[in-house]
């Protein structure tokens, strides 16, 4: 049921016993539809932060994210199985920046990662 609302897809011949549910689906399809555009309405990073290119050349203080290398890896493998919803054209910078990070690590445990990076627990990246 759950499918066929999220997809907008009534039931067919196959399934005659649910067919009384499409109108059901076609309303609740159009209802989920609008929360799914709503949730993923967001500002522009740089309206909603208040920046520009000069805040970021005038700014003394540069920001820096600490991020562990487990989700470095998490987001590497979670971008590449999702690359085509993600690129629309085969040019797309994104491609061009997973070609260059090559295969996603295959790393099973939190040990082996820490194993794999014991000079520091977190990477530090900064904008220099």
């Amino acid at each position: 049921m759950l499918n066929q609302v999220s997809t907008g897809k009534l039931f067919t011949d196959d399934n005659l016993f649910l067919q009384p549910l499409n109108n059901y689906v076609a309303y609740t399809s159009e209802k989920f539809a609008r929360y799914i555009q709503a949730v993923t309405e967001v500002p522009d990073p740089e309206h909603f932060f208040n920046i520009d290119e000069f805040l970021d050349l005038a700014n003394t203080n540069k920001p820096v994210i600490y991020i562990s290398p487990q989700v470095i890896y998490s987001l590497h493998r979670l971008i590449a199985d999702n690359k085509d919803f993600l690129v629309a054209k085969t040019d797309d910078l994104l491609l061009i920046i997973l070609k260059d990070l090559g295969d996603v690590p295959i790393i099973s445990t939190d040990q082996a990662i820490s194993n794999k990076c014991k000079k520091s627990k977190d990477f530090k990246v900064s904008k220099s």
